[in-house]
C-alpha cells in the first residue's frame, strides 16, 4: 500500500500551494492496536490526524472574517427575509403535500397531543414516518394559531437555520483554500445555498435536508475539535454530550446518521496510532456507540421498515445502471453547479426507477460534463487521501447508500456538499495547475477567475430560465420573467380556495382528496379528511363530504379536467353518489373545483 500513497509534500502541495506547512510520515508503532488493523501501513490516517490538528477553530474564522459574513451572510439573510415576507404564504398551500405535509401532521399532533402518531385521514391508522423534522417547527406551530402565521414563522426560522449551515460549510471549505482566499469561500458558500432549488425548498417548506445537514456537519466539527484538543474525555463532558445531542437529533431527521461514528472512528484512528491507548478503552468506545445506536433504533423500530422498504422497491425495480448514471450525471454534479440538473431538456428522473435523457447534441454535453465534474470530484478524493481520510470515507460510504433513492439522491447528498466542493477543488486544481504555471501568474489568474465567471453566470442563466420547477420536470418550468405572474394565479386560486372551505362548519364537514394531498387542508384550516372505503356512503350521510380537486405544482393542471374525471369515477367502487359543483377556480397554472358528495337516491 505504501508505494500507493502520494507523498505528504505533494499533497499540502495541492491544497495549500508551496508556502503551507508539512508533516512527516508517522513512524509505524507496532501495539495491541494492530491487532484491530490489517493494513501495514496506516500512515495516511496518522497524517490525516495531524492535518486536522492544524486546522483553524470555527470561532476564530468567524471573528477574523466577520466582515465578509456580515456582507455576505448579511445580504443572503436579508434577500431570503424579503422573499418571505413578499411571497403570499397561499402560494405554498398547493407545495403542502408528501414530505412537508407529513412533517406538518407529525408537529401538528405532537402539538395537540403530546406524541407523534398523526393521522392524515380518520378511517386510517397513523402512518409511520419520521417525526424530528415536524417536532423542530412544533414550537410556531404552538405560538400561532393561523396557519399562514405559522407557515412564516417557519421559514423565517428556515433562514436563520440555512444561514448558519452555510457558515459552517465556508468554514469547511477554507480548510484547502488560502487564508487570502477565504472571503471568497464564503461568498461562493452563500450564492450556491441562494442559487440551488433545494436549499430553497428548505427555505420555504418544513423540510428534513437542512437541519439533517446543520446537526450533522455541526457534529462532525465537534468530533474535530475533540480530537484536536487531545484531551482525555472525561474532561470534554459538555462537548461530548453536545455533539451526541447533536447525533440523536440526525438520526431522528434521518436513519443515515450513523455514518458519523464512522468518521469519529477514520479520525480517531490517527489519534490512536500516536496515543496507543489501552484496547479496553477502544472496545468501550466501540461497544458505546453501538449502544447509543441500538436505543435510537429501538426507538423507531417502527418508523424504519417504512425506509427499508424504500430502499428494496428501488433495488428490485430499478437497475444499477440507472442508479449509477444518476449519482454521476445529475446528483454529484448537482453539488459543484447549483441546479445543474435544470439544464437537461427535462427532469432525467422519467419516473420512480428510471433515468432518461433526451437525445439533443445539448442534453448529450451535459451528461458528458456532469461525467466530467463527478470524475474531478474522484480525482480530488485521491489527491487529498492523505490529509481528507475521515472526510473521504465518510462521503463514498454515503455515496451507494444514497444512489439507492434515485429519487432522493441529491437532495440527500446536500449534507456532504462542503467535502464535495474539497474534493472538487483539489482535483480542478491538480489539473489546472500544468496550464496555470505554463501561462503564468498574473494570466492564470486572470484565467481561473474568468473560469469561476462563466460557471457563476451559467449557474444564473439555468436559474433564470427555470426559476420555478413543476413535478413534470425541466420541460414545464416557469422562468424567472414569468415568475410573478404564475405566483399570482397560485394565490388568487388558493386563497379564493380556501376563504370558500372556511365557509363551511368544520364540525360537520369531512374532506376527500387524492392521495399526496390528503391532510392539506387540515393543517392549513382544520378539516377533518376521509379515505374513501366500503363505509364511504356511511361517512357521507352522517356528514357534509366534499370532494376537493386541486392542482398548483404539477403536470395535472395540463389534463386537469381528465385527472378530475379519473378521480371522481374511482368512486364507484364504494357505492352510487352524485357530485355537486360548489367551487371552480381555474387558471392557466393553478386549478381548483370542489364538489359536495351525496349518496345517490
Amino acid at each position: 500500500m505504501r508505494h500507493c500513497l502520494a507523498s505528504s509534500e505533494e499533497v499540502s502541495s495541492v491544497l495549500f500551494g508551496n508556502g503551507s506547512a508539512r508533516f512527516e510520515r508517522a513512524p509505524v508503532h507496532r501495539s495491541s492496536f494492530a491487532l484491530f488493523w490489517t493494513a501495514p501501513d496506516l500512515s495516511v490516517f496518522s497524517t490525516s490526524y495531524e492535518f486536522h490538528k492544524t486546522i483553524e477553530s470555527p470561532t476564530e474564522f468567524v471573528r477574523r472574517e466577520w466582515k465578509a459574513f456580515a456582507l455576505f451572510g448579511g445580504g443572503f439573510v436579508v434577500a431570503l427575509l424579503i422573499a418571505v415576507i413578499a411571497i403570499d404564504p397561499a402560494y405554498f398551500y398547493s407545495r403542502m403535500a408528501t414530505d412537508p405535509l407529513r412533517y406538518y401532521l407529525k408537529g401538528l399532533a405532537f402539538v395537540e397531543t403530546g406524541h407523534t402518531a398523526a393521522r392524515s385521514a380518520i378511517n386510517v391508522a397513523p402512518f409511520t414516518y419520521v417525526a424530528m423534522p415536524g417536532i423542530l417547527r412544533a414550537p410556531f406551530m404552538a405560538a400561532f394559531q393561523n396557519f399562514d402565521n405559522q407557515l412564516r414563522a417557519i421559514q423565517m426560522s428556515n433562514v436563520v437555520l440555512i444561514a448558519t449551515t452555510a457558515t459552517l460549510y465556508a468554514y469547511i471549505l477554507t480548510w484547502v483554500i488560502p487564508k487570502n482566499y477565504h472571503r471568497f469561500a464564503i461568498a461562493f458558500s452563500f450564492a450556491f445555498l441562494l442559487l440551488s432549488p433545494e436549499w430553497l425548498a428548505n427555505v420555504f417548506l418544513p423540510l428534513a435536508d437542512a437541519p439533517y445537514s446543520l446537526f450533522t456537519t455541526a457534529c462532525i466539527l465537534l468530533v474535530v475539535r475533540l480530537q484536536k484538543l487531545e484531551r482525555p474525555l472525561r474532561t470534554q463532558l459538555v462537548v461530548v454530550a453536545t455533539a451526541l445531542v447533536f447525533f440523536g437529533i440526525a438520526f431522528l431527521t434521518r436513519f443515515t446518521a450513523p455514518l458519523l461514528f464512522v468518521y469519529a472512528a477514520v479520525l480517531g484512528a490517527g489519534r490512536v496510532w500516536h496515543r496507543r491507548p489501552a484496547r479496553g478503552i477502544i472496545i468501550g468506545a466501540v461497544i458505546c456507540a453501538a449502544l447509543v445506536i441500538a436505543v435510537l433504533v429501538a426507538l423507531n423500530w417502527r418508523t424504519l421498515p417504512r425506509y427499508t422498504h424504500d430502499v428494496r422497491s428501488y433495488l428490485a425495480l430499478s437497475t444499477r445502471t440507472a442508479m449509477f448514471v444518476n449519482l454521476m450525471v445529475v446528483a454529484l454534479p448537482s453539488q459543484i453547479i447549483p441546479g445543474f440538473r435544470l439544464a437537461f431538456s427535462f427532469h432525467p428522473i422519467a419516473d420512480t426507477f428510471h433515468v432518461v435523457f433526451a437525445s439533443s447534441l445539448k442534453d448529450f454535453a451535459f451528461v458528458a460534463a456532469g461525467m466530467s465534474i463527478s470524475a474531478v470530484v474522484f480525482l480530488g478524493m485521491w489527491r487529498a487521501r492523505n490529509r481528507l481520510m475521515p472526510e473521504i470515507v465518510y462521503t463514498l460510504l454515503a455515496l451507494p447508500i444514497l444512489a439507492v433513492l434515485m429519487q432522493s439522491t441529491t437532495r440527500y447528498l446536500m449534507a456532504y456538499q462542503p467535502f464535495l466542493w474539497i474534493f472538487f477543488y483539489v482535483g480542478a486544481s491538480a489539473l489546472l495547475r500544468p496550464l496555470l504555471a505554463r501561462v503564468g501568474g498574473k494570466r492564470g489568474a486572470f484565467i481561473g477567475v474568468g473560469l469561476l465567471g462563466l460557471a457563476a453566470a451559467a449557474a444564473v442563466a439555468m436559474r433564470a430560465s427555470k426559476f420555478v420547477e413543476t413535478v413534470s420536470g425541466s420541460q414545464d418550468a416557469v422562468p424567472v420573467a414569468r415568475t410573478g405572474a404564475y405566483v399570482r394565479e397560485v394565490v388568487t386560486t388558493y386563497r379564493s380556495l380556501r376563504e370558500f372551505l372556511e365557509r363551511l362548519p368544520r364540525d360537520k364537514t369531512i374532506l376527500i382528496s387524492e392521495r399526496p394531498n390528503e391532510g392539506r387542508w387540515k393543517v392549513i384550516s382544520g378539516f377533518r379528511y376521509y379515505r374513501p372505503d366500503s363505509a364511504l356512503s356511511v361517512a357521507v350521510a352522517k356528514h357534509d363530504a366534499y370532494l376537493v380537486s386541486e392542482c398548483g405544482t404539477s403536470e395535472v393542471c395540463q389534463q386537469f379536467d381528465s385527472w378530475d374525471g379519473l378521480f371522481r369515477q374511482r368512486f364507484e367502487q364504494y357505492g352510487s353518489f352524485t357530485f355537486e359543483p360548489v367551487f371552480s377556480r381555474i387558471t392557466a397554472h393553478a386549478k381548483a373545483r370542489v364538489y359536495r358528495v351525496r349518496n345517490l337516491q
